[in-house]
């Protein structure tokens, strides 16, 4: 009798430990690895307890809830991202960067896009009236602050008639030099501005789109090649969170204002040169 008890107890637990095995290893099958730079702020940022936060991270987090993915971020250098995809170290990569390249190259899938960049102008509320920035021309600028951003100094000097331009090391000098009226204006990304502004509370500044130039860049998740459901996936939670407005929410986290992308954005769009 009591052999059949421990025969009875032994198979029990077998039992328990090969479902535990079989659900260790299906749930480590299903994890979708997401690379990540974890220093781009405002898209990814690693706090000093190495907690990811970010729009980027809030994003996917929302995409993968809608379509029921269960992902795990990997930290990866963002000059080693594109490598990470194509080597297959992780399923897809999500970061603030010319991802179309990695299309032409590695016939990598990429999503629908998530985010929407362009060139703006950023001017102190006291000396702008909302009505100007209609007809406002860079050119009608003597001071320019922007960063070091070479891309965008190169455009600015090949205006016909380009300002006076102050460049600075960061967001923070360049938006001090605003402050301290060291230029009229500042020039930067859309997202480089605006997450400062949100991040520093700056309510006294206002953000126009660059008149002279209005291309945009459009970012984009890239999914390796040998995943096509999961593409499929992703493209399914882009569209759910974009149609819900949860979109909007997220980039009013991030940036104080909703996104500018829509349920239909156009999936091929020529890449602004000031952007790299």
């Amino acid at each position: 009798m009591i052999k059949k008890l421990q025969a009875a107890v032994i198979l029990i637990l077998l039992a328990i430990v090969g479902n535990g095995v079989y659900n260790y290893l299906k749930t480590d099958r299903d994890v979708v690895f997401v690379g990540v730079d974890g220093y781009s702020a405002p898209f990814s940022i690693t706090n000093p307890s190495g907690e990811l936060k970010g729009f980027d991270i809030d994003f996917i987090k929302a995409v993968a809830h809608a379509v029921n993915l269960n992902i795990d971020f990997r930290l990866i250098p963002f000059n080693a991202l594109q490598d990470s995809i194509k080597k297959g170290s992780v399923d897809i990569v999500i970061a603030p960067f010319r991802i179309d390249r990695i299309a032409k190259t590695d016939k990598t899938f990429l999503s629908k896009p998530y985010y929407k960049n362009n060139v703006v102008y950023v001017v102190r509320e006291d000396d702008y009236d909302d009505k100007d920035s209609t007809t406002k021309k860079m050119t009608d600028f003597s001071r320019v602050c922007i960063t070091d951003k070479p891309k965008l100094i190169k455009y600015l000097r090949k205006l016909e008639k380009y300002p006076s331009i102050m460049i600075y090391s960061n967001s923070g000098a360049a938006f001090n030099g605003l402050y301290n009226n060291q230029c009229d204006v500042l020039v930067d990304s859309k997202s480089s501005a605006s997450y400062y502004i949100t991040k520093h509370n700056l309510r006294s500044l206002k953000m126009y789109d660059m008149p002279e130039n209005n291309a945009s860049v459009y970012y984009k998740i890239a999914i390796n090649q040998s995943k096509p459901d999961l593409a499929k996936q992703i493209d399914a939670g882009i569209d759910y969170v974009i149609q819900t407005r949860q979109i909007d929410k997220i980039s009013q986290k991030w940036f104080s204002r909703n996104s500018d992308i829509k349920s239909e954005q156009p999936q091929d769009q020529k890449n602004n040169t000031l952007f790299e």
